[in-house]
């Protein structure tokens, strides 16, 4: 799908993303429009399998903290995973969400909807500690609304 390849730079011998795709303090430095930065909780997953193997999810999320872009409570996101099956970027650009699941989630629009960046997105798992990462997008979002005041 478009999505996988606008996000990574491959040749025949190794998969190379971009480093927005994965470093994020390179991601923030683009200052994109409409990023989509947020804690949530997975309330519904939705699949739709596609012709080429890649398996689409339309995934209910409960915002239970906006860290940048969301307005709404609740929130509905695109995830994918499944892709570039038999390529060596197998599997680095899947997401791939359930319900009950707590996610840091970052996403950009694309044709409409909000969808989740793969690599910068991270579940909340037990032994992970996300604090650096959050401390850095709280102080890109203070920086930012600082910047706009003046």
């Amino acid at each position: 799908m478009l999505l996988f390849l606008a996000l990574v730079v491959a040749n025949s011998h190794a998969c190379k993303p971009a480093k927005e795709a994965y470093d994020l303090t390179a991601f923030l430095s683009l200052n994109q429009p409409n990023v989509l930065i947020l804690e949530a909780k997975v309330l519904k997953v939705q699949e739709l399998k596609q012709a080429d193997g890649l398996i689409e999810q339309s995934v209910t999320l409960r915002v239970e903290k906006n860290l940048l872009g969301a307005s709404n409570e609740i929130v509905v996101v695109k995830a994918f995973y499944g892709g570039m099956v038999g390529t060596s970027c197998e599997r680095t650009f899947d997401v791939e969400m359930h319900e009950g699941e707590r996610w840091l989630v970052v996403a950009l629009p694309v044709d409409g909807n909000a969808v989740v960046r793969p690599m910068l997105s991270q579940r909340f798992t037990i032994g992970v500690d996300l604090r650096p990462k959050l401390q850095m997008i709280e102080n890109y979002v203070r920086e930012m609304k600082f910047v706009e005041n003046k």
